[in-house]
């Protein structure tokens, strides 16, 4: 999976040029040594013991210094321009804070199981509590962009 990641990373990268970290979250099972091996250019963090995800992405995150950050599971594959648009996306709208990709399934269909509302720090499930508690009334519609919901991504 991380080979197959890795490489559409390489594949697909932004025009702009990228660093990629590796956060080897205590996995026993060669990832490190793959990573190191057939990824050069590939920045490794080793931990020793399993950390949860957003901790173990910190940890690169603490050592990156690039204004946006993508934090992408190791099953997941980027498609061509996708890295581009999003970064286009953030640059002429900077009021965006955080924003995220359509997830499809290996045909392109979209993948309804990865469409969960966004959890802030306090726990609130639903982003229109969130949105209202800030006093930006609802934005559940600029949550849920229709660029995201339809059509192939890009």
């Amino acid at each position: 999976m991380l080979c197959d990641c890795l490489s559409s990373l390489q594949e697909h990268a932004p025009k702009k040029g990228a660093r990629i970290w590796v956060v080897d979250n205590a996995s026993g099972d060669r990832t490190a040594e793959m990573a190191r091996m057939e990824f050069l250019e590939v920045e490794l963090i080793v931990l020793s013991e399993n950390l949860d995800f957003s901790e173990a992405n910190n940890r690169a995150i603490r050592r990156g210094r690039a204004p946006y950050v993508l934090a992408l599971n190791p099953d997941a594959v980027m498609l061509e321009n996708a890295l581009d648009h999003m970064l286009e996306l953030m640059e002429r709208n900077p009021q965006i804070g955080v924003s995220g990709y359509r997830l499809e399934l290996p045909d392109g269909t979209f993948d309804h199981a990865s469409r969960r509302p966004f959890q802030p720090p306090g726990g609130r499930r639903t982003p229109r509590a969130s949105c209202k508690a800030r006093g930006t009334g609802s934005c559940w519609q600029r949550w849920s962009s229709t660029v995201l919901r339809s059509g192939r991504a890009r």
